[in-house]
């Protein structure tokens, strides 16, 4: 089983550890995935850890070279690394999808969108990223769902931004542009065939072929919208989770069922992909890291748990249902709020016990799980579970091995070498823009200097167990570590212009006032 992550000095340098009790650990994995010797990388590992290199060696090792990182993570049952692919803007929950594909085992597409209004779909051919479309910048988007007619290829994109929803096709033509007119910013959206279901905070729609067809004013706010695949159903049944901790299953505009359960629901996605074999189950992940799958039938409605959080985890942002482990059984893929990533094995044998799903596999990296999806996108063949996070990194954890052959070895190296042009690129381009504003700072001119926008995603769980509040914060900027006199010295540089910008703020802001009540008194006549 996976840590939680490196803390304190357990991490030093470009590698970052976690280690778990186990009898005996080999270092030909590790030695692997840095591409060095066996005895080398225990001393490496051990210089890492602060030990000496005769202890145990855990699960996951982290290795950061000109930008390009790869984790090996290990445990009993599943062996996957962490391949990194690209950064795109901050992104909202559950807003990149892994396009289908005719063949079981071609490479997806993926389309993701950001909060800079930009999506993109690409594929990713000899390691390189191959552009299908990107879009220009707009209003920021919510959420990303793919859709199409019933009995169809589900490989049309919508997205949401703002009270707008737009169709691309997967070459990027668009073929849709449509205005709700809500009064409130499009929250959480689904598609079924030619019916679009779109929530607000607190209102649901339902449009048929772009017409008003049924709504519905929640009393509290609503966290996300599905519904049950029409094929298996023969009929829309929309469910809608909310933050009064229930869940509610509509039949038109009228509440069918509420659900009373334990805690606020905050995403929903249907049981094994496609609602089981009745069609009619759905899974709902909860704030307190909990998933539970409810069944809508005719007559009533049952609902039990899958998980329980016993390693306290964060709340749940994302799930997926795919076989990563190739058994022929669907598990379960969950991103969570503090950047946990579980596998989790969907066993239904016909039994009701709470919480019997068994976990298969861990990993943490450093902020919120945006999006999750299993597939296939890096390598033809090789199954991997592809993740964005808050910020916008893009990386999969794949069961391909990249130093298999030379080849890999080679591609590795040239890639690399690539990277490293860049960066150099990038350098350059980052002096340039130091003296241009090193020479506008030192001009006697009247322009302002701003801190630029900081978006900043917080959130505070409160543990009923452990009676705690376990604040959460992800900001896109760099990470400063006080340890290294270089990022030191930038962070108290940092802190001090923040202090120079907030007495010059204090400073205009009496200066303004002065001068209104200098002017209101040469106004008042004699």
């Amino acid at each position: 089983m996976v840590g939680d992550g490196c803390h304190g000095d357990s991490c030093k340098g470009d590698f970052a550890m976690e280690t778990v009790a186990m009898d005996t650990v080999s270092m030909d994995m590790v030695a692997m995935a840095m591409g060095i010797d066996e005895m080398v990388a225990m001393e490496t590992v051990a210089m890492a850890l602060g030990v000496n290199g005769t202890v145990a060696i855990g699960t996951v090792v982290m290795v950061s070279v000109a930008n390009v990182s790869e984790t090996v993570a290990y445990n009993m049952q599943l062996e996957l690394s962490r391949v990194d692919y690209t950064i795109v803007g901050l992104t909202a929950p559950q807003t990149m999808k892994l396009l289908p594909n005719q063949g079981s085992k071609l490479n997806q597409k993926v389309a993701v969108a950001d909060q800079d209004g930009v999506l993109q779909v690409f594929s990713l051919k000899k390691g390189e990223i191959q552009l299908s479309f990107k879009t220009l910048p707009g209003p920021g988007i919510s959420r990303l769902e793919l859709g199409g007619a019933i009995g169809t290829v589900q490989d049309k994109i919508f997205v949401s931004s703002g009270n707008e929803v737009r169709g691309y096709t997967k070459k990027g033509k668009l073929f849709l542009a449509f205005d709700t007119n809500l009064t409130e910013p499009i929250k959480s959206m689904n598609v079924s065939g030619s019916n679009l279901l779109i929530c607000g905070k607190h209102a649901y729609n339902q449009y048929h072929d772009c017409k008003d067809a049924n709504s519905y004013l929640c009393g509290d706010e609503i966290n996300d919208v599905i519904s049950f695949p029409y094929e298996k159903t023969n009929r829309l049944v929309p469910v809608l989770a909310c933050e009064d901790s229930s869940l509610r299953v509509l039949d038109r505009s009228k509440v069918m069922h509420t659900v009373e359960i334990d805690s606020s629901p905050t995403v929903l996605h249907l049981y094994r992909n496609d609602g089981g074999d009745t069609g009619d189950q759905v899974l709902f992940g909860t704030v307190d890291g909990r998933v539970g799958v409810l069944q809508v039938g005719r007559t009533g409605v049952h609902n039990r748990w899958l998980v329980n959080n016993e390693l306290h985890r964060g709340g749940i942002l994302c799930m997926d249902c795919y076989d990563i482990t190739g058994d022929g059984m669907m598990d379960l893929l969950i991103g969570r709020q503090d950047g946990s990533i579980e596998v989790y094995s969907i066993e239904d044998d016909g039994e009701d016990e709470d919480g019997k799903e068994t976990r298969k596999f861990g990993f943490t990296c450093n902020e919120s799980v945006t999006s999750i999806q299993g597939g296939i996108f890096g390598s033809s063949g090789c199954d991997e579970i592809l993740a964005t996070t808050y910020t916008g990194f893009m990386f999969g954890l794949t069961s391909h091995k990249t130093t298999e052959t030379k080849a890999s070895i080679d591609f590795i190296s040239d890639k690399i070498e690539n990277l490293r042009t860049e960066i150099e690129e990038i350098e350059q381009k980052v002096i340039k823009e130091r003296e241009r504003y090193q020479d506008a700072t030192q001009d006697k001119s009247d322009g302002l200097s701003a801190i630029p926008y900081i978006s900043i995603n917080d959130k505070v769980d409160i543990s009923l167990q452990n009676l705690q509040f376990a604040p959460v914060k992800h900001l896109r900027t760099t990470r400063l570590s006080t340890k290294d006199p270089g990022s030191g010295r930038m962070l108290r540089s940092f802190l001090s212009n923040m202090k120079k910008r907030e007495r010059d703020k204090m400073l205009m802001t009496a200066w303004a006032e002065s001068s209104s009540m200098n002017m209101a008194k040469t106004s008042v006549p004699k």
